[in-house]
């Protein structure tokens, strides 16, 4: 009777441990692969232009500055900037060590060019920026 009881509490014991340390480990492993500190953060990553408002036919400067949910800057991510008006040169552009991808639009005509922004062909900047082109 004793090497049953004892058998069954052993077993207990065991299942006991197993399942806290799978509860334990599950739970640590997703707080590791939920901040993974390489990918861009929609939420902390921007655009800045310069100027807002431009003469048709002259330039103005949209940087995008990515960075990480941690807001740490991230180099080597790939912008792609989008507008409703005008040409941005380059259109796609690697950031640099301090996280940031330098662009020019320049427009022919009149009217105000909303551009918008995609990090590494996956996450959009949530705040696009525009520019107002006049004669």
């Amino acid at each position: 009777m004793d090497r049953k009881l004892l058998l069954l509490v052993l077993v207990f014991f065991l299942v006991m441990g197993s399942f806290t340390s799978y509860v334990f480990f599950r739970t640590s492993q997703r707080q590791i692969s939920a901040q993974n500190k390489g990918d861009p953060c929609q939420e902390k990553s921007f655009l800045l232009v310069f100027p807002n408002q431009v003469k048709v036919g002259e330039k103005a400067t949209i940087n995008a500055v990515v960075r990480t949910c941690d807001e740490t800057t991230l180099p080597e991510a790939q912008v792609c900037l989008t507008s409703t008006l005008g040409t941005i040169e380059p259109a796609c552009a690697p950031t640099n060590e301090s996280g940031i991808s330098d662009h020019a639009l320049t427009s022919d005509v009149e009217g105000i060019a909303q551009i918008s922004a995609r990090i590494n062909n996956t996450i959009d900047i949530t705040t696009p920026v525009s520019v107002q082109f006049s004669q």
